[in-house]
């Protein structure tokens, strides 16, 4: 994992923000995902959509 983080380090962050910034807007998340994943691991979008939205907590 560490070489796939190396070599898609700089496309990462920019789709992580990318990630973050849909989000934040509430726009359709899926297809930014699509996008994202081809550079990121699921750590690295669980970390980012979790630094934005916080925990999920389902209602009771």
């Amino acid at each position: 994992m560490p070489t796939f983080h190396k070599v898609w380090q700089p496309e990462s962050m920019i789709a992580l923000q990318k990630l973050k910034e849909t989000v934040k807007r509430h726009d359709n998340v899926f297809d930014t995902l699509m996008d994202v994943a081809k550079y990121c691991s699921i750590g690295q979008l669980c970390n980012a959509l979790y630094s934005v939205g916080g925990m999920y907590r389902r209602s009771m």
